[in-house]
């Protein structure tokens, strides 16, 4: 029988059933079954409880649903935006550590789905560096980071959305895409409770 652990995963994206499904198709030979926690970003506070049993808790948060409408300018941020948002993740991840020892995995902002790119070139790229960079040198200390940009390359642009799915059910990601971030969170998790195979004696 498989042992459940579940994993907290804070997030303003409809990851459900989506990323329990590439999950649980992950189980292990170690017998061991993760299964996510959704729990909606504007309430994350409302959930204290879960975090303390928790070995991990993941955030996962859509950059265009933090800032609806933040593109329609040409890509530019709002004067302030930037240090806002920086302080939102200091603010989230200093929570977590006063209610939980869990390591925080943090994946980190993508902007590939944004059709504005084609219009104003490398702006938006831009942005989103900026802003991913401002993430990992403030939280350097306290969590890991999943490189969403290098994730989506590695599936390929043209394969990792679901325009269907984005606007059925607020999840704008393809089962590809999906399948590696669950890929992702069961290595970190496997990292985390000494289940990697770190050599081979023969």
């Amino acid at each position: 029988m498989k042992k459940t652990e579940y994993i907290p995963i804070i997030t303003n994206l409809s990851i459900e059933p989506f990323l329990s499904r590439e999950l649980s198709a992950l189980s292990d030979e170690a017998g061991v079954l993760l299964e996510p926690v959704p729990i909606p970003y504007m309430e994350y506070r409302e959930y204290g409880d879960i975090y303390g049993k928790a070995g991990m808790v993941f955030i996962w948060l859509d950059l265009e649903g933090m800032l609806p409408g933040w593109g329609d300018g040409g890509g530019a941020l709002p004067e302030g935006c930037a240090s806002h948002m920086e302080r939102t993740y200091q603010e989230l991840c200093s929570y977590l550590s006063g209610v939980s020892q869990a390591e925080l995995f943090i994946a980190l902002f993508e902007d590939y789905s944004s059709p504005l790119a084609i219009v104003v070139g490398h702006e938006i790229d831009m942005v989103v560096d900026g802003l991913n960079m401002r993430i990992q040198e403030g939280l350097s200390w306290r969590a890991v980071f999943l490189d969403m940009r290098r994730l989506i390359a590695s599936v390929g642009t043209g394969n990792a959305y679901s325009p269907k799915d984005r606007y059925r059910w607020g999840y704008p990601y393809s089962q590809a895409l999906t399948r590696a971030v669950a890929a992702e969170l069961y290595k970190q998790h496997a990292i985390l409770t000494g289940r990697t195979k770190k050599c081979v004696v023969v």
